[in-house]
């Protein structure tokens, strides 16, 4: 790769399924109707799945190394640097 090009995008098509076969099965069970039950654990479903990517969230730092973005981890104070969460 050319040093002054742009970073190829590369994306995430398995992500990009999974959504469309999720999306696929719930039209399915909306149009087949649905009860509060059913609405009740899609409203848990949602607030875990929220929940757990604001925790992951912060705890990434995104960060500049060799000139592209590096996604580390945050780490307390004090702590060793290692290979895993060393950042210069």
């Amino acid at each position: 790769m050319v040093a002054d090009a742009e970073p190829e995008s590369r994306g995430f098509p398995l992500t990009g399924v999974l959504t469309a076969m999720g999306l696929l099965e719930l039209a399915g069970a909306v149009s087949a109707g649905m009860r509060p039950q059913d609405l009740g654990l899609l409203a848990v479903g949602l607030a875990a799945a929220a929940g757990l990517g604001a925790a992951r969230g912060a705890t990434v730092t995104v960060s500049v190394r060799d000139g592209r973005p590096f996604a580390g981890c945050v780490t307390r104070p004090g702590a060793v640097p290692t290979a895993r969460n060393f950042a210069p």
